[in-house]
Formats: structure tokens, C-alpha cells, sequence
């Protein structure tokens, strides 16, 4: 799960990332924090993110975690965005269609945020 101090200083420092499609995540992840609900901010506790293929196109999709005390309650938020096949990496690509459709890209994306933070 991405640590919140990566989705805060992502949503900051949209700088530095390696590559277009990290860019254009890194950027997108900037605009959801600042539409994201303060009472999802307040209690997030991480996120992940995902890339699924529908046809010919694909979605980048993040979920944000948050757990309020008061309520005893996780919440999930959910933000999708459509992209084309082409601007996926291959090896994001080739990830996507070994799982059959939907995978994972939770790890990579800490590594490029990480690397725009230092």
C-alpha cells in the first residue's frame, strides 16, 4: 500500500518522475487529493493502484483507504481514469495481460514517488 506521506507529497511535488505515464499518474494523483473529501484526508491510511484493460483502452485506478475511529468504519474511495493501451508502459502492459485484465501497480507507483520525493 503507497504510504500516505508519498500520496501527500505527490499531491505537492508533482515533479520529477521517470516517464510520461508516471508523470501523467503523478499529475492525476495531485488532482484527486485536492478533490478528495477532508474527512477521507483526514483518515487515510494508504492507497494502491491498478490498471485494467476494457477492449482496447485501459483504466488507471486508484483506491484510497481511510479508517475513522469515531465510526469504527474503513472506507474505500475509488477514482478511475481512461487511458489508451498506448501509454501504458510495455512492461505495465505486459503485466496487465498476464493477469488477465486487471493488475496491480501499487509497488511500481511507490518506486517512481519515491524517486520524485528524493
Amino acid at each position: 500500500m503507497i504510504p500516505v506521506a508519498y500520496l501527500v507529497g505527490a499531491a505537492i511535488v508533482t515533479a520529477v518522475v521517470v516517464g510520461v505515464f508516471w508523470k501523467e499518474i503523478s499529475a492525476w494523483i495531485k488532482r484527486i487529493w485536492e478533490k478528495l473529501p477532508e474527512s477521507v484526508k483526514a483518515n487515510l491510511q494508504g492507497a494502491k493502484a491498478f490498471v485494467e484493460k476494457i477492449g482496447s483502452t485501459a483504466k488507471n485506478i486508484m483506491a484510497y483507504y481511510s479508517y475513522n475511529k469515531d465510526t469504527d468504519k474503513w472506507n474505500e474511495t475509488i477514482v478511475t481514469k481512461e487511458v489508451s493501451m498506448s501509454e501504458i508502459p510495455d512492461d505495465i502492459r505486459k503485466k496487465v495481460e498476464r493477469s488477465g485484465g486487471r493488475a496491480e501497480i501499487t509497488e511500481e507507483l511507490e518506486k517512481k514517488l519515491e524517486l520524485s520525493m528524493s
